[in-house]
């Protein structure tokens, strides 16, 4: 029996799994898989900022990892990994173990960026990686809080994607829970938040920002943090007592204590996602660098691309073992972008236009819900609540493919969209923001990315009266 080890249960692997299960499931005499996590628990982080901000439960953004093994027909190790030795097919366990695979599949993500650079990172700050550790942190935290007295002022040090959503996620969670508005700022290390950003989404974003009161700090480096402050190399210093980092991703130490063939900091693949040193080892997620990529934008460490990956690696591991032609990956140069701001609203960003409202904020929960519905047990296994594994379900969904109830609403409104004006189309894009119907704009978004004539003209009728209405 040729045995595939899946290490990591990220966004990428979660779904290397499920897939595996259909591709393997005649061949189980000859295959079998195995998941390594160090956690029972993976959060997707799309719906991280939505969890901090109390528009969802913390369990609705957890992935249970033992369900989904089980239902996969894979074995279930949890321990963290340590190091990967390429050269003799061994992995090596934080709880002693080491254990031998035909195949790899690493998805292992990142760990907080700066951790060893800023003292007081560790001791005095909230950090945003790993992810699985934040939403236990700020419960604790704003229990101590509560108990003293104290009402937070909170200082976010990064303002990219995360850091920004998570500026106005404790704005909306913790004025709340407090009682009483709660000051926080926003530190970003350019003239603007989100630095890598078209200038009109900035601008939207910069807007959001200054309408719920949060105080945007520019050109800052942070020398460090202490208990009560965040002091600046140009000796600026901002009072807290509740400074969040939140930026970005460096690798982890399991990625250099390994003998494979690293590119920036990351395990180097190629364009079928495989090991440049180690043919049978194949990654994705954050723990990657692809060697054709390497210079350009893209892809960067964001859950998207991740999502994106998994189906590739399962094809590709099941191809490897029957020694057959592997599947490339092509990774999208941009994507649809959403931010929450954390009042059940959101901006959003594709085609060089920027689009806020009630709408977006529906459109991001209907997509992100329709990720984590696939790895729920109870659509993996019949009345999982009470007879727990006993009656599987052969529910081999993956992203993207449309579930039965909303698929008719779907091919509705596609109907209608490819029947649609782009004056119409344009209109309906830059809508009050508080209108709240989605799906014929997301058809909308659909069709502008498969047409590009009739997406031009889109643009050309897009005019928002909240927002500049293009990128230059």
């Amino acid at each position: 029996v040729v045995g595939d080890w899946v290490v990591g249960g990220g966004h990428c692997n979660c779904q290397v799994l499920k897939l595996l299960r259909k591709l393997v499931k005649d061949k189980e005499d000859e295959m079998s898989i195995t998941l390594i996590t160090d956690n029972p628990i993976s959060y997707y982080s799309g719906m991280l900022p939505g969890s901090v901000s109390t528009l969802y439960k913390d369990e609705d953004i957890m992935v249970h990892l033992e369900p989904l093994a089980v239902w996969s027909h894979a074995k279930y190790i949890q321990s963290a990994v340590t190091r990967i030795e390429g050269a003799t097919n061994t992995v090596y366990l934080k709880n002693g173990d080491t254990v031998k695979y035909d195949v790899l599949a690493v998805n292992i993500g990142s760990k907080t960026r700066g951790g060893e650079k800023v003292p007081g990172i560790w001791e005095h700050s909230l950090t945003t990686r790993p992810i699985n550790d934040l939403l236990p942190k700020i419960e604790k935290k704003e229990l101590e809080l509560k108990a003293d007295g104290i009402i937070p002022s909170v200082v976010v040090c990064g303002a990219g994607a995360a850091g920004t959503e998570l500026a106005m996620a404790f704005k909306a969670r913790w004025s709340k829970f407090f009682g009483e508005e709660i000051q926080v700022k926003l530190l970003a290390l350019d003239s603007q938040p989100l630095r890598n950003d078209p200038q009109n989404t900035r601008d939207l974003i910069c807007e959001q920002l200054t309408a719920r009161n949060i105080t945007i700090e520019t050109n800052c480096t942070v020398k460090e943090i202490f208990a009560d402050k965040v002091v600046l190399t140009d000796g600026r210093e901002f009072p807290c007592n509740v400074p969040i980092w939140a930026t970005g991703a460096d690798p982890q130490e399991v990625t250099a204590a390994s003998d494979l063939e690293m590119m920036k900091g990351y395990f180097r693949v190629n364009n079928f996602l495989q090991s440049t040193s180690h043919p049978n080892i194949f990654a994705g997620g954050d723990c990657i660098t692809m060697e054709d990529y390497a210079d350009k934008g893209y892809p960067t460490k964001a859950g998207v691309y991740a999502v994106r990956e998994g189906p590739i690696i399962a094809e590709n591991v099941v191809a490897f073992l029957e020694n057959k032609p592997l599947k490339e990956y092509v990774p999208q140069t941009g994507f649809l972008a959403l931010m929450m701001t954390g009042d059940e609203r959101a901006v959003g960003f594709k085609f060089g236009i920027s689009f806020y409202g009630k709408w977006v904020w529906k459109m991001k929960d209907f997509i992100d819900l329709s990720f984590m519905v696939l790895f729920d047990p109870n659509n993996l296994f019949k009345d999982y609540e009470t007879k727990k594994y006993a009656e599987p379900i052969e529910n081999f969904q993956l992203f993207d493919e449309s579930t039965a109830e909303s698929k008719k609403t779907i091919e509705q409104c596609k109907e209608k969209v490819y029947k649609m004006e782009p004056k119409e189309a344009g209109e309906l894009l830059a809508c009050d923001p508080e209108e709240e119907e989605f799906h014929l704009r997301l058809q909308i978004l659909t069709r502008m990315h498969f047409e590009e004539e009739w997406r031009a003209e889109v643009i050309k009728n897009f005019h928002p009266t909240y927002a500049p209405k293009a990128a230059v």
